[in-house]
């Protein structure tokens, strides 16, 4: 067997969120969500192949809710299927990292823009307030899966509260959970999650200043983007 063709781990303990599909947790989203969790841990790796017997058995699941779930991870960017291949986790490229960011950098930037403008209407100031309290939490906590989540939730209500759909319809293409599992080990990378640049951002959105929000979160990914272009080749392909 390659390196790159390693059976699933079981699975963990089930995930404890609000999340769920009409209201109750299906069986293909707990696996969905076991799978990204082992992206973040280290159980799955870039350029993985994930088979779909091995996914049956280690989880006791039927093949129905592994190709549900390897569909949902297909539509999160996280997997790849190709003919007569199977699924794959995908590893980005130099490039492919470096326009990955440069996406999240325009897109978030917008969002945060829209949200700053809109930050008095509504409850979106509790809203953003909760989001940024979420990440707080994790100063000293390194979970780096939950922590993940946290920042993906922030980002998302940045752009709810931005009340464009177009824009939260495509954030799930944009292989957010790519760029935080391939880069998780080099200390360089991992630096940009830091708390600080997020309590930035948040504090550029609730001023209400519109261009404010907006140069924090192009700070927020320039300095990402600078120290992903710094890692050696074999943080890629």
């Amino acid at each position: 067997m390659s390196e790159n063709v390693v059976s699933a781990k079981a699975a963990s303990p089930a995930l404890e969120d609000g999340d769920s599909i009409s209201g109750k947790r299906s069986a293909a989203y707990e696996l969905f969500r076991e799978i990204v969790r082992g992206l973040y841990d280290g159980r799955y790796v870039p350029g993985q192949r994930l088979i779909e017997a091995d996914l049956t058995r280690d989880f006791k699941v039927g093949r129905f809710v592994v190709r549900e779930a390897l569909k949902m991870l297909m539509t999160e960017g996280v997997v790849s299927i190709g003919f007569n291949r199977g699924a794959q986790i995908p590893r980005l490229s130099r490039s492919e990292a470096h326009d990955t960011l440069i996406v999240m950098e325009w897109l978030f930037a917008l969002g945060a823009k829209t949200a700053a403008a809109r930050i008095d209407l509504e409850n979106n100031r509790e809203l953003m307030l909760a989001s940024t309290e979420a990440l707080i939490a994790f100063e000293n906590n390194h979970d780096f899966f939950e922590f993940g989540r946290a920042c993906s939730h922030f980002f998302r209500t940045i752009t709810k509260l931005g009340a464009n759909k177009e824009l939260h319809r495509l954030l799930p293409t944009l292989q957010i959970h790519l760029v935080r599992a391939q880069f998780r080990s080099y200390p360089s990378a991992a630096e940009n999650l830091r708390l600080a640049s997020f309590k930035k951002v948040s504090d550029a959105v609730l001023s209400g200043d519109p261009e404010k929000a907006e140069q924090a979160v192009r700070r927020h990914f320039v300095s990402l983007s600078r120290d992903i272009s710094k890692l050696p080749d074999r943080a890629f392909r």
